[in-house]
């Protein structure tokens, strides 16, 4: 699937969180990164959300593996289990 694809989740779907595109703040020291393990969980909810400047944007509700409650996560920020990063 291209980068730019739109993806439909839906309650219960296996999603994983998509770190790629993400940079950290610039140092002059390079530390050694350790290898990024993604979250994998479940869609829980689907949600409208209206941002400061008054457009509406689709939040997803997921329930990480190993977590106790769901957390809520901009849309674009997740990819399906299968996808590659």
């Amino acid at each position: 699937m291209s980068g730019n694809a739109k993806r439909e989740f839906k309650v219960g779907d296996r999603v994983k969180y998509n770190k790629k595109g993400m940079s950290a703040p610039l140092s002059p020291v390079k530390k050694p990164q350790a290898p990024f393990a993604p979250r994998v969980g479940e869609v829980q909810g689907i949600f409208i959300k209206e941002d400061g400047k008054g457009y509406k944007r689709k939040w997803i509700q997921v329930l990480w593996d190993g977590a106790v409650r769901p957390s809520d996560h901009a849309s674009q920020r997740l990819v399906f289990e299968h996808e590659q990063l």
